[in-house]
């Protein structure tokens, strides 16, 4: 009788997720295409010249994230500005909310509206972003046959066919908004 050993091997798929990057640590304060940079140091060992000379830099990620200085990086509008003196270089404000571009509308520090949105008002928040009123701006996206913006040009697809007053909803002189239609 011949016995037969069978050995069976069991293979076991086991998939672990990416890890997420770190933080990187940089000698000055630029960071890289991808990162933003959180906050600064100084090390006197590592990096040639004056303090503050070390940057500490986040990957661009997420639905809103807090940088120093700005602007916010491509995919991202500048919600709010902040104070940190003790991580951020610079008088305050020196730190920007940066959240991601999406949704059909929502209120931004400053302007332009990103590639796809339009300027439909401006309002004024002296606790949330920098500068004179009216230095907010509610940024809607493009759709419709028609829509009324501030200022001009019309976003591509669309041409002007009209242009209105309204100090109440646009800031600057009368002829302040635009009424562009779908080409």
């Amino acid at each position: 009788m011949t016995h037969r050993l069978v050995l069976a091997l069991g293979l076991v798929l086991i998939v672990l997720p990416a890890p997420a990057r770190a933080d990187i640590t940089v000698c000055n304060t630029t960071c890289p295409s991808g990162y933003h940079l959180t906050s600064v140091a100084c090390s006197t060992t590592s990096c040639p010249g004056s303090c503050p000379n070390q940057g500490i830099c986040a990957q661009n990620t997420g639905n809103s994230f807090t940088m120093c200085g700005g602007p916010c990086p491509s995919g991202y509008y500048l919600f709010s500005t902040a104070c940190s003196t003790s991580s951020c270089p610079g008088g305050c404000p020196n730190q920007g909310v940066c959240n991601k571009v999406q949704g059909t509308m929502f209120t931004m520090c400053g302007g332009p509206c990103p590639s796809g949105y339009y300027l439909s008002s401006t309002a004024c928040s002296t606790s949330s972003c920098p500068g004179s009123c009216q230095n907010q701006g509610v940024c809607k996206q493009v759709a419709g046959t028609s829509f009324t913006m501030c200022g001009g040009p019309c976003p591509a697809g669309y041409h002007a066919t009209g242009s209105a007053c309204s100090l109440a909803s646009c800031s600057g002189p009368c002829n302040n908004e635009t009424i562009c239609t779908h080409n």
